[in-house]
């Protein structure tokens, strides 16, 4: 994850600059920066192209080269399982399991195939946990998707999803995550589905950044389900950030955010604030994984007519763009929301979207969903 990877160089830099000799440090600062400029490789972008497999395998009735992408992602998953690979790839396999759920269960008809799919991604062996929290928030919206009244499946996925962000090792990214996961829990998973889901993804569309889609810290948190032997303490500035210019800090995000999404509780930027009071938090990244979280909600929305789903997911798609894996998830829920039936439309989808066999070359990516 780019967060991750450019802490590590903005440590790596203070070290650098204080090297005795001037030529070397410009050397290497500017193989630093090279480095901070590369972009991730961290996307997950296999959701798509898995539907788009899976719908091809449909129209002709040929299977074998699906079944032989998901028997490649058990195999890896059983080498996992039993060790042999372990780390930040862990919710990859997450979330190539959840993707594979989807598509049978939404397009093959498959749905024990797809329940096995789920449980086997809910008890893989942890893995780093700034990649854990969102994979997990995947994971249960997968579930939801396969088995909507499976609340126990989707509440233990979540719990996972909270131990993971309460172990991140760096404070604000630890802060940041578990903000968005108090959001998560408390407003968009608080109950299976969504009231007036056309009317909330229509405002994430219009105003990502409104109030009602800010993360959400709670003064005083505790972060309870840390490994507080195994894991590097977190600073008593975060521990202790009780207003919100101290918030402000542990976040690193403008004090002014922290005024404008809750400017209706007139603080002032130095009032101490009681223990768990919840303060809304600036996040521009939290609205992508919003727009999956309500592209899986309108899959299984009663409410919706076939043209309405089509419509809201597609009103996400922009949302999600910053984001290539949130955009990935949304794109593929689309496609599984609308599947298209030209062949030609078929055919120009599988090779937009074709996934190169060396991964480290990018994946071709379509603008959008034609038709």
């Amino acid at each position: 994850m780019w967060y991750y990877r450019n802490r590590s160089l903005w440590i790596l830099l203070d070290a650098v600059v204080h090297h005795p000799s001037a030529d070397w440090v410009r050397g290497t600062v500017e193989k630093l920066a090279v480095a901070a400029l590369a972009g991730s490789r961290t996307d997950f972008r296999e959701g798509l192209p898995i539907t788009v497999q899976a719908l091809q395998a449909r129209r002709t009735d040929q299977h074998e080269e699906f079944d032989k992408r998901r028997g490649k992602a058990m195999d890896d998953v059983y080498q996992l399982q039993v060790g042999r690979r372990t780390g930040d790839i862990t919710g990859d396999h997450k979330r190539r399991l959840a993707a594979f759920a989807e598509v049978l269960a939404r397009l093959l008809n498959q749905p024990d195939e797809a329940d096995d799919l789920l449980s086997r991604a809910q008890y893989l062996p942890y893995g780093f946990a700034g990649y854990g929290m969102p994979a997990y928030l995947t994971l249960a919206e997968a579930v939801r998707v396969c088995r909507p009244e499976n609340r126990p499946a989707i509440d233990a996925a979540l719990a996972a999803a909270q131990v993971a962000t309460h172990n991140i090792q760096d404070d604000t990214f630890c802060a940041r995550s578990t903000a968005r996961f108090n959001a998560m829990q408390e407003f968009w998973w608080k109950l299976s589905g969504i009231d007036g889901l056309q009317a909330v993804a229509t405002r994430l569309r219009d105003a990502p950044s409104a109030p009602d889609f800010a993360a959400l810290h709670r003064v005083g948190e505790q972060y309870q389900k840390r490994e507080w032997i195994a894991k590097l303490p977190l600073s008593p500035e975060m521990r202790g950030a009780n207003t919100l210019q101290a918030l402000a800090d542990v976040y690193k995000r403008p004090v002014t955010d922290f005024q404008r999404l809750n400017r209706e509780q007139g603080w002032a930027v130095d009032q101490p604030l009681a223990e768990g009071t919840p303060v809304r938090v600036p996040d521009p990244g939290f609205a992508t994984l919003l727009a999956a979280r309500f592209a899986a909600e309108a899959l299984v929305d009663p409410a919706l007519s076939p043209q309405a789903r089509r419509e809201l997911i597609q009103s996400l798609v922009p949302v999600a763009a910053a984001n290539p894996t949130a955009l990935d998830t949304v794109l593929a829920r689309l496609v599984l929301a609308d599947p298209p039936s030209d062949p030609a439309i078929l055919d120009e989808l599988e090779r937009l979207t074709s996934y190169p066999t060396d991964l480290s070359q990018p994946l071709n990516r379509p603008a959008g969903i034609p038709g």
